[in-house]
């Protein structure tokens, strides 16, 4: 059985068929790589405290570390780095903020004890 097409069907299907392949193709870059963001993760936070590097609340923490994992993934160019920040903020950020220890809780604890 042979289906005949025109030309302007081909290049709708073509469109149709080139966008979900583009969310597919995320979709398995961030599937393949879920063990190397979280080996990234885990370096960034503790370089960040092995450094002593200081952020003001942990949101601030949670974007810089998620911006540096994007940049060590090295992420190709078809890609959109966007989408790999949104993935990892969705399914890692809680994880991320929840990491962070400002020095104002290490003084309230401090003087906490001192009662």
């Amino acid at each position: 059985m042979k289906i005949i097409i025109t030309e302007d069907q081909h290049k709708q299907l073509r469109r149709n068929v080139s966008e979900g392949s583009q969310e597919d193709k995320l979709e398995m870059f961030l599937r393949r790589r879920s063990e190397l963001i979280e080996e990234l993760i885990e370096k960034n936070i503790d370089e960040v405290y092995e450094e002593g590097t200081l952020f003001d609340d942990e949101f601030e923490f949670a974007d810089n570390i998620i911006n540096w994992v994007v940049q060590d993934m090295k992420v190709p160019d078809d890609i959109d780095e966007n989408e790999v920040i949104d993935y990892i903020k969705d399914e890692y950020g809680e994880y991320i903020m929840s990491s962070f220890e400002s020095d104002d809780d290490e003084d309230d604890d401090d003087w906490d004890d001192e009662d």
